[in-house]
């Protein structure tokens, strides 16, 4: 079982790191293969974590997209779509 966690990112740098902190801690507790995908849609600054990075600001539903189309390439079975500043609470 492949589990996609697909992260969409914009110009929140202190709030993704806190979240991909979360997610971070989390993968081990998912059964199967785990991955994180990250999306940078067209920050000022980019992220060294993004997956995909678009140059020009595309807007949430292109960006969510991309993630979807990142976990079915990966095969994934399920798929989590997140944002930058959401993240469970264990």
């Amino acid at each position: 079982m492949k589990t996609a966690i697909c992260i969409t990112t914009r110009n929140r740098s202190k709030a993704f790191v806190e979240c991909i902190g979360h997610w971070d801690d989390i993968l081990s507790a998912i059964q199967g293969e785990a991955r994180i995908f990250v999306i940078d849609d067209a920050s000022d600054l980019a992220y060294c974590y993004a997956d995909h990075r678009f140059d020009e600001r595309v807007g949430i539903p292109r960006a969510k997209n991309k993630c979807l189309e990142l976990a079915m390439d990966w095969d994934a079975d399920h798929v989590f779509l997140a944002d930058d500043d959401v993240y469970p609470l264990c």
